[in-house]
């Protein structure tokens, strides 16, 4: 996610105000225009012409602020997908980095008859 500062109104779709901060996630570029994500709004997208917002540069502070808001994000969606893991008996990995991952066996998961412990397992078991 970034921050836009909207400078220019010539993408009707929109009720940004010219000079209002937007925050939103770059899904695909052309060389005109992008297609945004809004924060907040997942399955909204919004085609922008690029002339019309600018990116915006954050104070440490204010980066601080916005990490953290994420961050909470984050650990809210991946409660959620426990949740549903345990509930069906699925699972999801997390593979942030090489050597930095992990798969969740939900409850009633088949591998946790055998190999691997209902929750968090770390990527290296499966080396």
């Amino acid at each position: 996610m970034k921050q836009y500062k909207v400078i220019g109104n010539t993408t009707p779709q929109h009720n940004f105000t010219i000079g209002s901060i937007v925050t939103m996630r770059t899904v695909a570029l052309t060389p005109d225009t992008a297609v945004f994500e809004l924060a907040g709004e997942s399955n909204t997208l919004q085609v922008v012409a690029l002339a019309d917002v600018e990116p915006v540069e954050l104070t440490q502070q204010e980066a601080a602020a916005v990490l953290s808001r994420l961050v909470d994000s984050i650990n809210r969606d991946i409660s959620e997908a426990e949740r549903i893991a345990d509930e069906h008996g699925l699972e999801f990995s997390l593979n942030l980095e090489y050597g930095m991952g992990g798969t969740y066996y939900g409850a009633g998961h088949p591998y946790t008859k055998q190999w691997a412990e209902e929750g968090w397992n770390p990527s290296s078991m499966s080396c």
